[in-house]
């Protein structure tokens, strides 16, 4: 999810993509974007269209999709906290590459959700 900067001036975007399985690759399954809705309600959109995706599993508790807010600017931050309050559990934690085994198998994670487009994170946020 990207918020945008503000009314009229980039587009909010909501990507929802299926993630990949031996038997099929990742692929998107769904977009919603606007110029028209502000960071500090776009919250609303992201759990509205996340609770679409949340399915029952076979022991009966609920599982949500995983949400990976950019947090680049603070209407990141802010979409991430008014989903918190009304009790969405599943974010992207950020973790730390430069750390753990040398092979990537072990990935230490930080005690940060959310996702930092940076000059490092943008190819792997955009390769196929």
């Amino acid at each position: 999810m990207d918020p945008s900067e503000g009314v009229g001036q980039d587009y909010s975007v909501i990507s929802v993509i299926k993630k990949a399985t031996p038997w099929h690759p990742d692929v998107q399954v769904a977009e919603w974007a606007s110029n028209k809705v502000g960071p500090h309600d776009l919250w609303s959109f992201v759990y509205a269209i996340g609770n679409v995706y949340t399915v029952k599993a076979r022991d009966g508790r609920l599982v949500q999709p995983r949400v990976v807010v950019e947090t680049n600017i603070a209407a990141g931050d802010a979409v991430q906290s008014e989903l918190l309050k009304r009790g969405w559990v599943n974010f992207h934690q950020q973790v730390d590459l430069t750390k753990g085994s040398k092979k990537g198998k072990t990935r230490v994670r930080l005690d940060i959700i959310g996702w930092k487009t940076t000059k490092g994170t943008r190819p792997k946020l955009i390769s196929i």
